[in-house]
């Protein structure tokens, strides 16, 4: 499929949608009536398409291309759960899936003013053709039999996306899936009834260069605590977010190199721990707010020094999630395998282990074909108009994996209880049980978990999935 889709963005202050939310756990529900009209909606669409060519000089002006801006393209909001607002921080896409297919789905959008140093609203912009953006309309706005927008799985659209690709367009410059789109649509696929906030990562050593570069950490720690407070209070309080996804982290190599772009002057390696310290009321605002559970993508190769901020076990609302795959791992549904040896992690993960709490499998082949079982994680394409095994494996795409666990866990064991502190460790418990002592280091925690493979997840609780 070819696409020209260009990152613009302008800063716009705006507010966030109304809330409306459910009250009350959704039941597992019987999809055929609604998985038929799809069908049809998806014959229709094609027959749209069949009839477009875009490669003639005189084609329609569906082919031409049009911007779509965050802001003008509200849509009317699908029933949602109140308690099921996600934020995800990345610093590479996003924006794609938030403005176009998955538009009715997300708040808000935030990023870092390295002007001011504090977030706020902006409306991304992306570029696509005109018949691409009015497909998306059309499935965002999709209605059920209640006449209310309702959600569809990509893997019902497959044919449209063969649909899309055939057409023979003149549109030549492909759209790469970056390092954010494919948690993001992890979390957008699997769980149909949360909301979302974008936001990008901070840049608060740009932001705050003269402090960083003169090696004041006192300085910058201040001026990070106030911009944490007002992400607190802007981002977190105003929009309910419940849960966080973030795939990233920091360590002295990161300092490092920041300062290398930044200062350009000898590193003060003696001042790097104090600095990268500075970041902690950051840390403090996404894992340790009272009712926000925190999802983080491990490093790899971790140590304390190196790591000081991701290996700190201080944080306590935050889950440290690595990978591993296994096409067999032959865990049961809570992982608890007593003195059994549990499948084995890549070198990089297992000397990481101690400051990991949770390993999500992948369930593929490690090398090329990347042959998957039955059950392997899947990544959904950046038109959400498919899903298929993922052909690859790193932390951050763990990540969303455990959070929808925790999601699901939440509707099962705790479906009429606020997302506090006592619910959020209750949660952590049951993601990484006790009963497990073969690596000492584990300290009895079952870390090394399957769910994808006992179906954990809220695309197959609701039965939209098998």
């Amino acid at each position: 499929m070819l696409l020209s889709l260009l990152g613009i963005s302008t800063v716009l202050i705006s507010c966030g949608g109304e809330d409306n939310a459910s009250p009350t756990n959704s039941a597992p529900g019987d999809h055929v009536q609604h998985k038929q009209a799809v069908a049809e909606f998806v014959r229709t669409e094609l027959a749209m398409l069949e009839n477009l060519d875009c490669h003639a000089s005189n084609s329609s002006s569906a082919c031409d291309t049009v911007i779509v801006d965050f802001a003008t393209e509200a849509r009317p909001a699908r029933e949602s759960r109140s308690e099921q607002v996600i934020l995800i921080i990345d610093d590479q896409g996003l924006e794609f899936p938030a403005v176009s297919r998955y538009r009715s789905r997300v708040l808000q959008a935030v990023r870092l003013n390295n002007t001011t140093g504090l977030y706020e609203h902006y409306s991304p912009q992306v570029v696509m053709p005109r018949f691409v953006r009015d497909l998306f309309t059309h499935i965002d706005t999709f209605a059920g039999s209640d006449n209310q927008p309702t959600f569809i799985p990509a893997v019902w659209l497959r044919q449209l996306s063969q649909g899309v690709s055939n057409i023979n367009s003149d549109f030549s410059d492909i759209y790469a899936v970056n390092h954010g789109d494919m948690p993001f649509l992890y979390l957008l696929e699997h769980n149909p009834e949360a909301r979302f906030v974008i936001a990008q990562t901070p840049t608060f050593f740009t932001a705050f260069k003269a402090e960083f570069c003169a090696a004041d950490s006192s300085a910058l720690r201040a001026k990070i605590a106030t911009a944490a407070a007002m992400f607190k209070d802007n981002v977190l309080d105003q929009y309910g977010v419940r849960y966080v996804s973030y795939s990233g982290g920091f360590s002295l190599a990161t300092l490092r190199n920041r300062w290398t772009s930044l200062c350009q002057t000898l590193i003060p390696e003696a001042s790097l721990p104090a600095l990268l310290d500075a970041l902690r009321p950051f840390y403090e605002v996404l894992f340790n707010t009272e009712g926000v559970m925190g999802f983080q993508a491990s490093g790899i190769n971790m140590s304390i020094e190196e790591y000081p901020l991701d290996t700190d076990v201080h944080f306590h609302n935050r889950v440290r999630v690595g990978d591993y795959t296994n096409l067999d791992s032959q865990l049961p549904e809570d992982g608890v395998i007593g003195h059994r040896e549990p499948p084995a992690l890549i070198a990089s993960r297992q000397n990481s282990r101690r400051w990991i709490d949770l390993l999500i499998n992948f369930g593929i082949e490690p090398v090329r074909p990347w042959q998957p079982n039955q059950t392997a994680l899947a990544e959904t394409n950046i038109l959400g108009l498919d899903s298929y095994p993922i052909t690859s494996i790193q932390p951050s795409w763990a990540t969303p994996v455990a959070l929808s666990q925790a999601i699901y866990i939440k509707n099962i064991q705790y479906p009429d209880d606020p997302l506090t502190d006592a619910v959020i460790i209750a949660i952590k418990d049951q993601l990484t049980p006790m009963g497990c002592t073969f690596y000492p280091e584990d300290e009895g925690r079952c870390k090394v978990q399957d769910p994808l493979l006992h179906r954990q997840q809220e695309l197959f609780r609701l039965n939209y999935i098998d």
